[in-house]
């Protein structure tokens, strides 16, 4: 019986070898010699198989991090960065797919179906610190707390795309991008995001010289 992850790993290995676009679920599954109901057992569609990738993404950082010990000790904004650090070193075995579809996240665009199980993960993911911070007195409520939540998806998709354009020596920069942008998400929610907003504007101004 074929595997979930044997689907993803063919899937994503046409997607980046073969010119020829998949026709049809018949066509990849004779491609991989596996009965076409061997497909549908595990997916009714190529979209939702590609939905399962990005959602994998994201549960296998969820994973790793509950492996470490110390990260439910971490202030919440810790617990921030130590997530971006896992996805982006998950996203790193896999870059060469993730940059065929930057521009499903990088442009302004409506957002495929692919990727919306994976942002709503992400956004409870955030919603579940931003309210551990609050009721830790690590952030200060305020009354537009729960509109403020959502730019964190701006967040995760603009360090997406910065990675993806990253040349640095081990994407150094982008860890610094990770370091500032989560100082400001944090401040914006917490109102005191002049501080941040000048410390990211500097960085973001000296990759552009």
């Amino acid at each position: 019986m074929v595997t979930s992850q044997r689907l993803k790993n063919n899937y994503i290995n046409h997607l980046l070898v073969d010119p020829e676009p998949l026709r049809s679920v018949l066509a990849f599954c004779k491609k991989l010699k596996i009965k076409e109901e061997e497909f549908y057992s595990h997916y009714s569609s190529f979209e939702s198989l590609e939905a399962d990738i990005w959602q994998g993404f994201f549960d296998d950082t969820i994973k790793s991090l509950g492996k470490e010990e110390e990260y439910e000790m971490y202030p919440v904004r810790e617990k921030m960065l130590f997530f971006y650090y896992t996805f982006f070193e998950i996203l790193k075995n896999n870059r060469s797919y993730v940059l065929y579809r930057q521009d499903a996240f990088s442009k302004a665009q409506k957002t495929p179906g692919y990727l919306k199980p994976f942002y709503k993960s992400f956004k409870n993911y955030v919603n579940e610190l931003v309210d551990e911070g609050v009721e830790g007195g690590e952030i200060i409520k305020l009354p537009i707390q729960s509109q403020l939540k959502n730019p964190f998806l701006a967040q995760l998709v603009f360090l997406m795309n910065f990675w993806c354009n990253d040349t640095s020596k081990n994407f150094e920069k982008t860890d610094e991008a990770i370091e500032k942008s989560v100082r400001l998400g944090f401040e914006l929610i917490s109102g005191g995001v002049f501080d941040a907003a000048v410390d990211f504007g500097k960085f973001m101004f000296r990759q552009f010289r």
